[in-house]
């Protein structure tokens, strides 16, 4: 039974062909884009893990360059027993660089991160990851200096003592830095007043607080203390560990909506395969009828249309994984996205087509278990 329902797939190859097409669009959609989605919480999770310290931000309101709070606030961190050093910053995502729109970059776009350098404090100490690779670091009365990501210094072809323009100010390059973490290397550190003036970021206003503790064990009690004492403001002290639980909430949704939109093109490529196979079902009227009028049972009949079904939706589920590999790679080479293709993913893309596959099948089998052979054997 299981041969002749695979060779029934080949009797009408060009509606098969079709039917697989569709599926296997729609398995390679959902391997491509939540490979992205995947790609980037791998990224993300591995920048926020080389965070340091504490960042007070405007409550509930998602990524730190959305946040917008009153500049007085870097005095009641400090103030914080345990608390080392309070750092306004102000950070913020680059509108164009080089005369090059670059607002469009989504996760992984240049940022800019402006730190009060009043204080003398190493920037790499406060809060903004990376290790100083060349050039030197910032130092209070710098102004139009800035030192850049190793990811910009590739992508933009610069030098140190080179100039390049950011929100259309140009600045000399006086230092490059780099991390472990690629989503970090495309940022622009610079002081304060020059992150505000690109940015017309509001006087008396900043995006946060960078606390560094005394000691990095009293990270999570400074937190717990802030957020106790200040409970009824606009503010909240978050971790690295609080930065990355809330980041794992968002990517959580956004991967739910990625797969179904992609899983709206597998849904698609059932009704195909609802419609082949109800087909396939109607012009082989008197083919199942004599089956039936040789001892055949409903059950029989029920069990050879639903393996062609299942065997479209095998086909199309190993299609779909070698085109969604393959779609996954191209992201990565043409288009410079981080892609993450786990081994749950593909299983489960391919158990969703196996599935689309075996449900399609249900009303042809249906229609054909339900045929008169006596009547079926009439027919013309």
């Amino acid at each position: 039974m299981i041969k002749l329902a695979f060779l029934n797939l080949f009797r009408h190859r060009a509606r098969t062909f079709l039917s697989l097409a569709a599926i296997v669009i729609g398995v390679m959609s959902i391997i491509a884009m939540v490979s992205v989605v995947d790609g980037i919480f791998f990224e993300v999770n591995e920048a926020i893990g080389r965070v340091a310290g504490i960042r007070v931000l405007q409550k509930d309101i998602g990524p730190p360059f959305f946040s917008s709070i009153n500049d007085s606030w870097a005095v009641e961190a400090e103030k914080i027993n345990g608390v080392k050093h309070a750092v306004q910053g102000i950070f913020a995502l680059a509108r164009t660089v080089e005369g090059k729109d670059v607002s469009a970059g989504g996760f992984g776009a240049n940022n800019i991160t402006g730190v009060d350098l009043t204080k003398n404090l190493d920037v790499f100490k406060v809060g903004v990851s990376g290790e100083l690779v060349e050039g030197r670091n910032l130092k209070s009365g710098d102004s139009g200096a800035v030192i850049i990501g190793q990811g910009i210094k590739d992508t933009y072809n610069k030098f140190l003592g080179n100039s390049i323009k950011v929100n259309g100010k140009k600045m000399k390059i006086i230092g490059v830095y780099e991390t472990g973490a690629g989503l970090l290397n495309n940022n622009f550190i610079m002081s304060i007043e020059d992150a505000r003036e690109i940015t017309s970021f509001p006087l008396g206003k900043i995006s946060g607080v960078l606390v560094v503790p005394q000691n990095p064990d009293d990270v999570q009690k400074i937190v717990d203390v802030f957020n106790f004492k200040f409970s009824e403001d606009e503010v909240e002290a978050v971790s690295a560990s609080d930065l990355s639980s809330q980041f794992t909430g968002f990517i959580d949704n956004f991967r739910l909506v990625v797969f179904i939109v992609a899983a709206v093109a597998a849904v698609v490529a059932g009704i195909g395969i609802l419609n082949t196979m109800l087909m396939s079902v109607l012009e082989r009227f008197k083919e199942i009828g004599a089956l039936k009028a040789v001892g055949w049972a409903k059950f029989d009949i029920v069990k050879m249309i639903l393996f062609e079904s299942i065997f479209i939706g095998v086909l199309g589920g190993l299609l779909g994984i070698i085109f969604g590999l393959g779609g996954a790679a191209a992201l990565e080479i043409f288009f410079g996205l981080n892609t993450e293709v786990t081994l749950q993913l593909l299983f489960n893309s391919f158990m969703f087509s196996v599935l689309i596959g075996l449900i399609a099948g249900f009303y042809p089998a249906w229609v054909a278990s339900k045929m008169d052979p006596i009547e079926a054997l009439r027919a013309e």
